[in-house]
């Protein structure tokens, strides 16, 4: 299961993903969302997180089509 977590991370770094939407996919909590970030910082990243698996899934789509 980490060998996905892993790839899925190393792919959207590839893309140009903010870590910070990597993280919210992956429902990681690392020091840049945690402790008083986290009370304050309520955005859900919704939109981004969409447009990076639409990005993610085209990448997929290309890789099977070879």
């Amino acid at each position: 299961m980490h060998d996905l977590r892993r790839t899925f991370a190393t792919n959207l770094a590839a893309l140009g993903t903010p870590i910070h939407v990597t993280e919210r996919l992956l429902n990681h909590v690392s020091g840049s969302q945690s402790g008083i970030v986290s009370v304050y910082r309520r955005y859900d990243f919704a939109k981004e997180m969409r447009e990076v698996v639409d990005k993610w899934e085209a990448q997929l789509k290309k890789i099977i089509q070879r």
